[in-house]
């Protein structure tokens, strides 16, 4: 979760609740995210953000009934734990839907494991399936999504640290993001 600005962590739960859900959770292990998160969301009593572990959740059984996960679950160190809990908070029938950039089948990520700040798992889509289908997500499997958008003209992007040459941006944007899909 630290790679993701609190907009996009927000815009997820407040996503959920606009497309019908009855309420949107939000889950951090950093206090003072949830404390940021709390403060944008305002009086929306629909959206809720609470302090927690991807392993550990202060949910009860069977508490929710969609699980999303953005450019997170690679930093766990135990991911397999976390699937087996959040298959623990879904209800029977409950959709998982998880989106990662870094995985083994997207070469131009591959950099990122030495230049972020945390250890990281760079696993293959199907060890993904695999690991949610241990953990008790039933029909898991993945697809990889595209940017409908396509790349931006070379003309128009800007070298960093992620992405130090162009070739390796293009790589990225072909490769797209994984999305590992579940039904509990």
């Amino acid at each position: 979760s630290r790679s993701l600005p609190l907009r996009r962590k927000l815009f997820g739960a407040r996503l959920c609740v606009e497309r019908g859900a009855g309420a949107g959770i939000g889950i951090d292990v950093s206090p003072a995210m949830v404390a940021r998160a709390r403060e944008a969301a305002g009086q929306d009593k629909r959206l809720r953000f609470e302090v927690g572990s991807m392993t550990s959740l202060p949910l009860g059984d069977e508490e929710v009934s969609r699980v999303l996960s953005v450019e997170a679950l690679y930093y766990c160190p135990e991911p397999g734990a976390a699937l087996a809990e959040w298959a623990r908070v879904a209800r029977p029938g409950a959709h998982l839907a998880v989106v990662l950039d870094l995985y083994a089948e997207n070469p131009a990520t591959h950099l990122w494991v030495d230049l972020l700040e945390v250890d990281v798992h760079l696993l293959s889509a199907q060890t993904w399936v695999d690991l949610a289908k241990e953990a008790g997500w039933a029909e898991a499997a993945y697809r990889q999504v595209h940017d409908p958008r396509g790349p931006k003209p070379e003309a128009e992007w800007t070298p960093s640290r992620y992405w130090p040459d162009y070739a390796t941006y293009l790589g990225y944007i072909r490769a797209g993001s994984l999305v590992l899909e579940g039904r509990r």
